[in-house]
């Protein structure tokens, strides 16, 4: 292993925003390139902080943030099978060191530094990350990496240099955040993370946000699963920390924890405003303060049967809430319970240190259609309370091992398959689940929510019956369409509605979470009220409480979208006749902008209007940069520009320049995520943040969508060129036309093995003087506008139909 960050021709590339090929030209042009240090013939690998300064030399790009040589580092290190998990788990634990010790100094020689980790791990055990040692095998994970230790002192210097002292960029934490981040996103297709919108929902509907200051305390009626008080154990051995006066100790459990995102959650969830306690950057007490005032002492648990996963979740724990006990464990949970309690019915008042007690909660994210769960090993498992589980049912095995593990009227909230509510295999253990009273709620959440986000995914809210309480059976059981609730969500103007693919409007994820946590906690209040209460009334298209007679059928369907009654028809005229209006609205836009041929002597009346007379003498835009007629800026690499936004700010990504809609939030702002404060966020004032009147165009796919905007205060998202135009020798409606045509792009475009990229810096631009461009702007505008309102009245124009489609049918499918 080399002792500095290695960078490919493809990574050159992506640093400086132009395709593979320019890369090659230069290493053909340019006698002083950077020779290559290692890598193969076929793919040779070049000293990055040479090639920084080449680049930086030429003017084809500013300096690589330190957390880009870190990285760069980093993947230096994998494993023989190609894996980063060990080589994150030393940095994770290194920086676990740094944020206990606030060292700024070097690990001199490997032993310094494998005493240093093991140090780290034994003092944060000490603080409240029981079992973190055993989780985070250093020494294996050591072994696995190419060189092992002395390999790592680079990395190791470098991190400690990015996280202390006063050129520090990232806290420890942060850090850490960035590379797993990193990590993540390079392995996507491999695992399957929660994302953080669908984890704050699950802890609200486990009512994790009830207890709380103002939601009262736990297991009051109305607020969702906290617990009958009495019954919310801590939850994991030693961790029945003294809480304040009044509280319940509050124990949270993910038993397929994956890197930890559920049990972040709820701690978000628990903590308070971060006014009053100086929350951290990704939530829960601020580091050293413990549980604020008024609030109830946390625990949290997972175990996860992937080692690495393991050690991920716990070491990011361990940084980011370094105040709140946490136990994570490895292991199958089915299998191997770390937890086991196996339908303890009371919490302890006073349990053995070694005797696990009860959970206030559990949320899960389970694997989905697993076979080889441990049916032939487990077919007498005391958590079966509900019924043996099938071979084909390992999500109704999960279901059943969340409730054993939960203390009496705690909650459990799981995110499903669609399938799980229908299959015939599961229709016994759902009518138990259903006649006992366990089973509260299913959410159908819209396709895009989750992964897979071709599928609706489902979350079930559970609720752990008390044997000690009378007996008194859920008489309904709450099912909600979540997806209705965006389906007559009005279009605004420059953005489109979340129809298909992933969900990223922040307005959209505050929508339903608002009409998925109001509908839970009026249901549960009703529900939870003297003699059962009332149900709520429904609302076609959206929700019903069903009564759970009803649905012990032979099927015991629970799919939402089959049991919740379609919209009345006067509600359906009145969205009907809502769409089309704003249809109608859209088209008469659009003919009143309808473009004309150009014609001969041209004719400023139409929305066209002539090209210059003669022909203009051109530039290109590396040479309007090199002049400073405008400012270029590219985001080649991963996430926004210069590192991770600022929290609450939008992200601009290429797929929002395509679709002509607003900017894509971050998850922190899509879920109500605290921002980090100033001292928190080193760096925030160097990132690029977006203006009015920038210019801004995806740099793949060898077409141009170059965008005005019209709007600031987004930061550069992957992928993008951002031109800021000097308004004194520019027009930036001008410089987007220009840019957008086709005979400009082509020659721009460069070609890699099976991907077309633009290089910007070549595309053309005509010398014209400024009157002049900005009457080709003015036309360039209106075509533009032109094509945003031909694909809004297109977007509209399907849902239009298929309303009216769904409206012809209605009647006859919905039985009259």
């Amino acid at each position: 292993m080399p002792d500095r960050p290695l960078v490919t021709a493809a990574e050159i590339a992506r640093l400086a925003g132009v395709g593979r090929a320019a890369v090659s030209n230069w290493r053909r042009r340019h006698e002083d390139f950077p020779r290559p240090v290692g890598g193969t013939e076929a793919s040779p690998a070049f000293d990055l902080a040479e090639v920084e300064g080449w680049l930086r030399a030429q003017g084809k790009v500013a300096s690589v943030p330190q957390r880009e040589h870190v990285w760069r580092l980093l993947e230096g290190h994998r494993a023989e099978d190609g894996s980063l998990t060990a080589a994150l788990t030393v940095a994770g634990a290194w920086l676990l060191h740094l944020h206990l010790t606030r060292r700024t100094d070097h690990p001199g020689t490997a032993e310094s530094l494998v005493e240093r980790l093991t140090a780290a791990l034994e003092a944060a055990e000490a603080a409240g990350a029981t079992g973190l040692p055993a989780a985070v095998d250093l020494p294996t994970a050591l072994a696995a990496l190419p060189g092992g230790a002395p390999a790592l002192l680079p990395l190791a210097a470098a991190l400690t240099d990015l996280t202390t002292g006063r050129a520090a960029e990232l806290t420890p934490a942060d850090a850490f955040t960035h590379l797993l981040d990193r990590h993540v996103e390079a392995v996507a297709r491999q695992l399957t993370i929660t994302p953080q919108p669908v984890a704050a929902l699950m802890a609200g509907l486990a009512g994790l946000a009830d207890l709380t200051p103002g939601h009262g305390a736990a297991g009051a009626p109305g607020h969702g699963a906290a617990g009958a008080p009495g019954h919310g154990a801590a939850g994991a051995p030693g961790h029945g920390a003294a809480g304040a006066p009044g509280h319940e100790p509050v124990g949270v459990l993910d038993p397929a924890c994956g890197t930890g995102a559920l049990l972040l959650a709820a701690a978000d969830a628990l903590a308070p405003p971060a006014s009053t306690t100086g929350a951290s950057t990704t939530g829960g007490a601020a580091p050293g303060t413990g549980a604020a005032p008024g609030t109830a002492p946390l625990a949290l648990m997972g175990q996860e049967s992937d080692p690495g996963l393991a050690a991920l979740a716990a070491l990011r724990l361990a940084l980011t809430l370094p105040a709140v006990p946490t136990t994570i464990r490895r292991g199958d949970s089915l299998r191997a319970d770390a937890f086991p309690l196996h339908g303890a019915t009371t919490a302890p008042t006073a349990a053995p240190p070694t005797t696990p007690a009860p959970v206030t909660a559990v949320v899960c994210h389970p694997p989905f259609n697993e076979r080889n769960w441990g049916h032939d090993e487990l077919p007498y498992d005391p958590r079966w309370e509900y019924g043996f589980p099938p071979r084909t049912e390992s999500e109704l095995a999960w279901v059943q091992h969340a409730l054993a593990h939960v203390a009496p009227g705690g909650g459990v909230v799981m995110l499903m398959p669609p399938t799980v509510a229908s299959r015939r295999s599961g229709r016994r253990i759902r009518a138990e689940l259903l006649r006992r009273g366990a089973l509260r709620a299913v959410v159908a959440l819209p396709p895009g929510a989750a992964p897979p986000y071709g599928f609706p995914l489902h979350l079930w809210v559970l609720r752990r019956p008390d044997p000690t309480a009378p007996a008194q059976p859920t008489p309904h059981v709450l099912l909600l369409n979540a997806a209705a609730a965006l389906e007559d969500e009005q279009t605004p103007a420059g953005a489109t509605a979340p129809t298909t693919g992933r969900l990223r409007s922040a307005a959209t994820w505050e929508r339903l979470h608002t009409t998925v946590l109001d509908a839970w906690r009026a249901f549960d209040q009703a529900t939870a009220a003297p003699h059962g209460g009332t149900p709520i009334p429904e609302r076609p298209g959206l929700l019903r409480a069903v009564p759970v007679i009803d649905l012990l059928d032979e099927e015991v369907d629970l799919t939402p979208a089959r049991n919740v009654p379609s919209p009345a028809p006067r509600q359906r005229g009145e969205r009907l006749a809502g769409t089309r209006e704003r249809l109608a609205d859209l088209l008469a836009d659009a003919v009143r902008l309808l473009p004309e041929p150009t014609k001969a002597g041209g004719d400023t009346s139409t929305p066209t209007a002539p090209a210059p007379s003669g022909r203009a003498t051109v530039t290109t835009v590396g040479e309007l940069a090199r002049a400073g007629a405008l400012t270029l800026r590219v985001n080649s690499g991963r996430g926004p520009a210069d590192g991770e936004p600022p929290a609450g700010l939008p992200v601009l990504e290429a797929h929002d320049l395509r679709a002509g809609q607003e900017p894509t939030p971050t998850p922190g702002a899509a879920a109500g995520r605290r921002p980090p404060r100033p001292a928190e966020d080193p760096g925030a004032a160097e990132r690029l943040v977006t203006r009015p009147g920038d210019v801004v165009l995806p740099i793949a796919g060898g077409t141009s969508h170059a965008r005005v905007l019209e709007h600031g205060g987004a930061v550069l998202g992957r992928g993008l060129c951002l031109l800021r135009p000097d308004p004194r020798q520019l027009d930036p409606w001008f410089l987007a036309g220009y840019l957008r045509a086709t005979a400009n792009t082509r020659q721009a475009a460069t070609h890699a093995s099976s991907t077309a990229r633009l290089d910007v810096r070549r595309l053309l631009v005509p010398r014209l003087p400024l009157d002049e461009q900005r009457r080709l702007g003015e036309a360039f505008r209106r075509l533009i506008t032109f094509e945003t309102g031909l694909r809004h009245a297109a977007e509209l124009g399907g849902r239009l139909v298929q309303d009216l489609t769904d409206d012809l049918v209605a009647d006859t499918l919905d039985g009259g």
